[in-house]
């Protein structure tokens, strides 16, 4: 999916979308929680999924 199609999806920007992706901003509380529900995710689970990758 391109990050156009992904920021749509989640009511976002490409462009924050990708200073997401390369470093250069931090995901606000409100877009990790529409990543998450974009998964069919909660909060938590997609914490601790990202959690359990970067340990």
């Amino acid at each position: 999916m391109s990050q156009e199609k992904f920021a749509d999806a989640i009511d976002s920007h490409q462009v924050y979308i990708s200073e997401i992706e390369n470093g250069k901003k931090i995901p606000s509380l409100t877009v990790l929680y529409k990543v998450a529900r974009y998964f069919d995710l909660s909060l938590s689970e997609f914490t601790a999924l990202v959690e359990a990758k970067m340990t």
